[in-house]
C-alpha cells in the first residue's frame, strides 16, 4: 500500500474506554481498538478487528476515530477483503477435495485481518511414515502357507533366512566395495588408476543390466552381455555365439558378477572384448595350442593371488611365457605385456617375435598322450583298490576265494596288457613324429656331412611359420580397416585348450 497521512490531534488525552485507531508496525495499516487501561509504562488498548486482543502501546500509535481515518480504514478493510477471497480461491484450486467450510464464519473472517508479523503463523508439515525394512505379514503368512505352524519351527526359518540374507549382504558389499577389497589381482604392471577404473566401470556395467543381482542367469547374461560388446557390424547371433563358447548354457546355469569381472580381465575393456578374442581365435591351430588361461566361468575360488588377466603360453621350449592383457586399454593400441615388461599390439607380434619351434606341435601331443596314461594308471589304481575291498569283505568259504582270486588275476593280466598296448601305440606314433623329425635332428655321427642341409630345411620351417602369423596379421589389418564388412568371429571347433585354474 501507499503511505498515507494520518490525521493527528495533538494535546489530545486519551482515556479509558475511548474508541482509537491503532496504527500497525508498518506505518500503514490501521485496526479499530479501544482504549483499556492507562498506566505508567504505557496504554493498554484491545484490538477489536484482530479477536479482541490486547496490546501496549503508545499515544504516538493511536489515532482519533475521526471523518479522515475512517475513510482511510474503510479503504483498507476493503483491499484486506480482496486479498482474503484471492487467498480461498488459489486455496480450492490447489486442494479441491479440502473443506473450507469451517473458514466462512465471521471471527474467521476477522482473523485474517491480523497482521502477520504481530503474529506469525507456521505450517506443520505432515511428517512421512517410513515403510518397514522387512513386510512382517508377509514373513509370517509365507512361513504359514510352507507349513510350518510351530512357534520354535518359526525360529528356525527366520533364522535360515536371516543368514542367507546376511550371505547376499556380503556379495553386495564385496561388489560396492571392490576397489578397497579386491577378489583377484592382475599381472602386467597395471598403475593403481587402471585397477581402480578396472572395478569402477565393471560394477557400473553390470548394474546397467541386471541391477542389484550378484548372480543371473545364463542365457540372460549372453544376451544382455552381447549387446554390450556387440562390434558395429557384428550380428547378435555371432556375439552370442562366442560368449557361449566361455558360458556355455550347457555346462553352466548361472553366472555370478565374480566371473564377469573375471572375463573382463581377460578380454577388456567391453568395447574391445570380441576384437581381441577374434585376435586369438584368428591364430594358427598349432598356435593355440600352446595357450592356457583361467576360465572366466569356473572361478568361484576368490583370491587376492589369482592373476585372472594372465595367459600361459609355451613357446620354443617346454618353459612357460606369462602374457597378460591390460583389460584398460582398447584393441588397436599397445594391450600385451609379457613378464619382462615387453610391450605387444597383438598376439602376432608376440609370436613373431618369440616363434614356435619345429618341434613344438610334438611338444603339445606328448602332453596330451601323457595324459591319457596317467588316466588310464589311475583307473588301474581304482580298480585295485575295488577288488581289495572285495576280497576283505567275501565269504569264507576257500573254494570262492580261490576261484575270486582267479578270476581278478585274469582281469588284471587284460588290464595290464590293454594299458602295455596302449603304451605300444603311443610309442610307436612317437617314433613315427621323431622319424618325420629326423631330418632337423640328426644323429651325432652325421653331423658334420649334413649341417647345411638341416639348416636349410630349419629355415624352411621358420619361414612356413612366420608366413601363417603374416597371413593371419594381414586378415587382421583388413577387418579392422574394412569397417563396410561385417564383422564375425570364426568360433573354433572342437574341444577348448586345456586351461589353467589360476596363474601364480
Amino acid at each position: 500500500m501507499a503511505s498515507t497521512q494520518f490525521e493527528k490531534i495533538r494535546g489530545y488525552q486519551f482515556k479509558e474506554g475511548d474508541e482509537v485507531y491503532y496504527i500497525d508496525k508498518n506505518r500503514i495499516d490501521i485496526f479499530q481498538a479501544t482504549i483499556k487501561e492507562i498506566t505508567e509504562k504505557g496504554i493498554l488498548v484491545v484490538l477489536d478487528d484482530l479477536n479482541s486482543k490486547t496490546k501496549k502501546a503508545s499515544p504516538k500509535r493511536l489515532l482519533l476515530r475521526t471523518a479522515k481515518n475512517n475513510t482511510i480504514y474503510e479503504k483498507q478493510e476493503a483491499e484486506r477483503k480482496k486479498e482474503k477471497s484471492k487467498k480461498k480461491k488459489t486455496a480450492r484450486t490447489k486442494n479441491p477435495k479440502k473443506n473450507i467450510d469451517k473458514d466462512d464464519n465471521d471471527s474467521n473472517d476477522d482473523n485474517d485481518n491480523e497482521n502477520e508479523n504481530d503474529n506469525p503463523k507456521h505450517k506443520k508439515r505432515e511428517r512421512k511414515l517410513k515403510k518397514p525394512i522387512f513386510d512382517k505379514q508377509l514373513i509370517v503368512k509365507t512361513a504359514w502357507q510352507k507349513g510350518i505352524h510351530n512357534p520354535q519351527q518359526f525360529k528356525k526359518f527366520i533364522k535360515k533366512n536371516m543368514s542367507s540374507v546376511y550371505d547376499e549382504y556380503e556379495r553386495y558389499f564385496k561388489m560396492m566395495n571392490l576397489s578397497e577389497n579386491p577378489i583377484f589381482s592382475f599381472g602386467g604392471d597395471l598403475t593403481d588408476s587402471e585397477v581402480k577404473k578396472f572395478w569402477n566401470v565393471s560394477k557400473v556395467q553390470w548394474q546397467k543390466m541386471f541391477g542389484d543381482s550378484d548372480v543371473v542367469d545364463v542365457s540372460e547374461f549372453v544376451r544382455k552381455t552381447a549387446n554390450l560388446c556387440k562390434l558395429p557390424k557384428q550380428t547378435e547371433s555371432n556375439a552370442k555365439e562366442t560368449l557361449q563358447f566361455f558360458f556355455s548354457p550347457d555346462e553352466i546355469e548361472n553366472v555370478s558378477f565374480s566371473q564377469f569381472c573375471a572375463f573382463l580381465a581377460l578380454f577388456g575393456p567391453s568395447d574391445s572384448v570380441f576384437r581381441k578374442i577374434r585376435d586369438i581365435f584368428g591364430l594358427s591351430e598349432d598356435i593355440k595350442n600352446c595357450f592356457e588361461y583361467p576360465e572366466p566361468a569356473e572361478f568361484t575360488d576368490e583370491s587376492i593371488e589369482t592373476e585372472m588377466n594372465g595367459f600361459s603360453v609355451f613357446v620354443g621350449t617346454e618353459s612357460e611365457r606369462y602374457v597378460f592383457n591390460n583389460p584398460c586399454v582398447p584393441y588397436g593400441k599397445t594391450y600385451l605385456i609379457d613378464e619382462t615388461g615387453k610391450m605387444f599390439d597383438t598376439w602376432n607380434d608376440f609370436f613373431t617375435e618369440n616363434p614356435l619351434s619345429a618341434n613344438q606341435s610334438k611338444i603339445t601331443k606328448n602332453k596330451k598322450t601323457t595324459k591319457k596314461v596317467n588316466e588310464k594308471a589311475s583307473q588301474k589304481e581304482t580298480k585295485k583298490s575295488n577288488k581289495t575291498k572285495d576280497k576283505d569283505s567275501s565269504h569264507e568259504n576257500p573254494k570262492e576265494k580261490e576261484e575270486e582270486e582267479s578270476k581278478n588275476s585274469s582281469d588284471n593280466k587284460e588290464n595290464d596288457e590293454e594299458l602295455n598296448k596302449a603304451e605300444i601305440n603311443e610309442k610307436e606314433k612317437e617314433k613315427e613324429e621323431i622319424d618325420s623329425d629326423a631330418s632337423l635332428s640328426a644323429p651325432d655321427s652325421m653331423e658334420e656331412e649334413g649341417e647345411e642341409n638341416i639348416e636349410a630345411k630349419e629355415n624352411e620351417v621358420k619361414q612356413s611359420i612366420e608366413q601363417i602369423i603374416q597371413e593371419n596379421e594381414d586378415t587382421q589389418v583388413e577387418d579392422t580397416q574394412n569397417t563396410d564388412q561385417i564383422e564375425e568371429i570364426q568360433i573354433p571347433q572342437g574341444d577348448k585348450p586345456d586351461n589353467a585354474s589360476s596363474l601364480e
